[in-house]
Order: structure tokens, then C-alpha cells, then sequence
């Protein structure tokens, strides 16, 4: 197997990291670069190339009659943003924030538009350079795990971890309807 760990967790090193969106040629094998994140007691990775910042958990405004899984939206660069329990949206108990749950922001394609997304995550690991022939198709689950949101797994050296894909997990109608709405009260609390 061959994927190099990069960095270990401190989300200035991760910040700095996505920042630059690597994508490596090594002896003519190419590299991705996959940040590692944790719920529960599972790894997962996403590609940098969607992830635009990592933050610690600012303010959040609740919206009335929102999904189970939307904890609300917050303000990010001046813009608000809706808000995910990863955990509730990968059908795990809530997330329990502590001082390593962090929140990652993601840049994903809704329909046409690409869009952010803030996902709330129990921590952040470490960024993997990955060479694609070390990713494994998942094995079938039957009909009782959604899998098509998850690109394939990898072995790390002490368990699994699933690739990915961030367009398909945050592909619903209540998010394009909130975003709809989100986009409303950004213009309200900018002209506050």
C-alpha cells in the first residue's frame, strides 16, 4: 500500500495543506490528497479539492422546521451558511461537541451551482496523500447501508477508511429549499 501521511492533526498544518489542493506525481504515480476526519469510532476521507476551510464552532442560528440532520446555519466570511450534523446525515446518534469537534467547510455542486456547505465533524485527523490503486471498491452492503455516496475504502494500518463523495452525501431537496431560504436571511443580516 502506498500513501504517505503528511501532517498530523493541527488545524493551522490542515488549513495550510488544503490551501494548496495537492494533487502529487511520484514515479508516475498520481497522488490525492484526502483529508481525514472522524465520527464516532469511523474514519472517513474527503478530497481537499472540496474542502475550503476548517473552523472551530462559531455561533449557530436554529431555523424553525429544518431537517433533523440541519443544526442550523452560521456566519462564515460574511455570508451564512447551512449547517450539517454529519452524524445525523450518516444516520449516527448527534454529534457532542468537545474540544477536537470541528466543523469543515465544503465547496459542493448542487444541481448547477457550486455551493457551501458546513459539515460538523467529531475531529480532524490528518491530510493522506493516496494513490488511486490503493483504493478498494466497497464491498456490497446490501440494501440496508446507503453506499452511493461512498467511493471506495481504504486500508489504513489500523482499520478501514471510506472515500467520499461529497456531491452525492449533501444531494436533498431540503438543503436546496434552505438554501434558497439561507440566501434570503443573508440579506437581511448584511443589511443589519
Amino acid at each position: 500500500m502506498i500513501f504517505t501521511k503528511i501532517l498530523t492533526p493541527t488545524l493551522i498544518g490542515v488549513a495550510s495543506i488544503i490551501e494548496n489542493k495537492m494533487t502529487i506525481e511520484n514515479n508516475e504515480k498520481i497522488l490525492e490528497s484526502y483529508l481525514i476526519f472522524q465520527l464516532g469510532r469511523e474514519q472517513f476521507a474527503a478530497h481537499v479539492s472540496k474542502i475550503s476551510s476548517i473552523i472551530q464552532i462559531p455561533t449557530i442560528t436554529k431555523i424553525p422546521k429544518a431537517p433533523l440532520f440541519m443544526k442550523g446555519i452560521i456566519q462564515f466570511h460574511g455570508t451564512s451558511i447551512p449547517l450539517i450534523d454529519t452524524r445525523i446525515r450518516f444516520g449516527m446518534p448527534a454529534t457532542e461537541t468537545n474540544k477536537n469537534t470541528v466543523i469543515i467547510i465544503l465547496e459542493i455542486k448542487i444541481g448547477l451551482e457550486m455551493v457551501s456547505i458546513a459539515a460538523l465533524v467529531d475531529s480532524v485527523q490528518e491530510v493522506l496523500e493516496i494513490n488511486e490503486a490503493d483504493i478498494f471498491p466497497l464491498p456490497d452492503l446490501g440494501n440496508k447501508y446507503k453506499s452511493e455516496f461512498i467511493l471506495g475504502v481504504l486500508k489504513s494500518d489500523k482499520s478501514f477508511i471510506m472515500l467520499l463523495d461529497l456531491d452525492s452525501i449533501f444531494q436533498f431537496d431540503e438543503l436546496e429549499i434552505l438554501s434558497n431560504e439561507y440566501s434570503d436571511i443573508t440579506e437581511v443580516l448584511s443589511e443589519a
